[in-house]
């Protein structure tokens, strides 16, 4: 199978988007944002002089620029493509649109948009402009996210395997407490871990509303997905990147019915509509609030408190946890943006810009 998908990949041209800004968590969201997009290859600048030097190595189908940069403004970089002579879409994104209005070019592949601009908004722009089809891999979120963000938000979901075609196993989270899973080989953490890195795993996620059974997953959900990453021995690629889309995995959501254990795959096509376009609303919206009161079960048997993080494990997840308010924000989603700071609050507590973007949503209501 893997040698399958290199042969394809090896013949496929890959699509080169250049990003420039100065910001680094929005870069790495807007980064990793385009880079779902099918055969893109996203490479991404700081400033203007960084901008050139890349410009002068690499031929982008596309390119996406902030204004206002550290040693100059965005609109050099139409300077740049006109030494090269190259002829190829650009999209400003600014808060000072304004500002600089005036010294941007009326034409057909130039476009400006004032922030904040919703990552799926800008995917699908870019889309546009390059013609790129989406493929199953261009996905929102891996296996990985759908367990990280309902532990954040506290939501009860059930997670259904399959492989070749039949029940391979299921991952059970009740109120944001990892609570079960298991896989054709066994129970528990063990399974958890074999299912998370499995290649060719299909997973489909419904709410959960039953009773959630015998806990066999004790410890707290981040150290979970922190030594699974270790044992697989890819810590250094997957902690960085806990938001990225699994290149095997397909999420789509199953109609929660009258038994739990049964896969429904005969549901309609309106419910089915319904829920697609539930799971594109995250966190909340993917995982849709239930109405029912909170589960007795995480009073009578609370998670254990987490496990002790060293130094730069910790920062790496406060990094992402930021990264990811950022992108709600963005999104305009501002509940699930104040949810991923306090996660990171609590794991590097006291941070300026992490107490300032909670203050400020505290301002505009959210709680």
């Amino acid at each position: 199978m893997q040698q399958i998908v290199s042969e394809i990949e090896s013949q496929t041209e890959s699509v080169t988007i250049l990003v420039v800004e100065d910001e680094p968590v929005l870069r790495s969201s807007i980064v990793r944002g385009l880079s779902k997009l099918p055969d893109a290859d996203v490479v991404s600048a700081s400033s203007v002089n960084e901008a050139r030097q890349l410009l002068k190595a690499i031929t982008p189908r596309i390119i996406l620029s902030d204004l206002q940069l550290p040693d100059g403004i965005g609109v050099e970089v139409l300077g740049f493509l006109r030494e090269r002579q190259l002829h190829i879409p650009v999209i400003f994104v600014s808060a000072y649109t304004q500002s600089y209005r005036h010294q941007i070019p009326l034409h057909k592949d130039i476009e400006v948009f004032e922030k904040p601009v919703s990552l799926d908004m800008l995917r699908k722009k870019v889309q546009d402009k390059l013609q790129l089809n989406p493929t199953p891999e261009a996905l929102p979120f891996s296996l990985v996210d759908y367990v990280q963000l309902a532990c954040l938000g506290n939501h009860s979901i059930e997670i259904l395997l399959e492989l070749d075609g039949s029940p391979s196993g299921r991952i059970l989270i009740v109120d944001g407490v990892l609570w079960s899973a298991k896989d054709r080989s066994g129970l528990g953490e063990e399974a958890l871990r074999r299912v998370l890195f499995s290649e060719d795993t299909i997973a489909r996620c419904r709410i959960f509303t039953g009773e959630p059974g015998q806990r066999d997953i004790f410890e707290h959900w981040e150290g979970v997905l922190l030594e699974a990453a270790r044992i697989f021995d890819e810590a250094d690629e997957f902690l960085p990147q806990i938001n990225t889309v699994g290149n095997s995995m397909e999420m789509s959501a199953l109609h929660p019915g009258p038994d739990n254990h049964d896969l429904l795959f005969d549901i309609d096509d309106d419910d089915e509509e319904q829920l697609l376009g539930m799971l594109n609303e995250v966190p909340s919206g993917a995982f849709e609030e239930h109405t029912r009161e909170r589960s007795p079960y995480e009073a009578v048997e609370p998670a254990p408190p987490p496990i002790p993080l060293d130094a730069t494990a910790r920062r790496e997840l406060f990094e992402e946890h930021y990264d990811l308010g950022i992108e709600k924000l963005l999104d305009k989603d501002f509940p699930g943006a104040l949810n991923a700071f306090r996660e990171a609050d609590r794991l590097s507590p006291g941070e300026a810009s992490v107490t300032a973007n909670i203050q400020r949503l505290r301002e505009m209501g959210y709680e």
